[in-house]
């Protein structure tokens, strides 16, 4: 799997558990106006578990986020190391294209 892939997988799973957990917490405001102290319990415990799951998968999802972007600039930075005249050309054309859309932009 690509790490575009991973990362979006964890993404939707974490979704997917805030989902779950604030159906939870919707069933336990239901549960404890109509139900049982115990029911009330269970639905509690239920809810502190969904909680803790989707609070470590957002964390092994930012965990992985800055693991990417630290690899990213590590490897452009290799790059631009590697190929100077290149880069120096893209950011050269790069500042030529702001500066065109800035100037269109003023000009309006």
């Amino acid at each position: 799997m690509t790490d575009r892939a991973e990362l979006n997988t964890l993404k939707d799973d974490t979704i997917a558990d805030i989902k779950a957990l604030l159906q939870d917490a919707e069933d336990l405001y239901d549960n404890v106006k109509e139900d049982s102290h115990e029911h009330a319990h269970e639905a509690k415990a239920k809810m502190k578990e969904r909680l803790s799951s989707a609070k470590s998968k957002l964390e092994q999802y930012e965990r992985e986020a800055k693991h990417k972007a630290r690899a990213a600039v590590e490897h452009t930075r290799t790059y631009a190391k590697e190929n100077p005249a290149t880069t120096t050309g893209i950011v050269a054309a790069a500042t030529v294209l702001l500066g065109v859309l800035a100037y269109k932009s003023v000009r309006k």
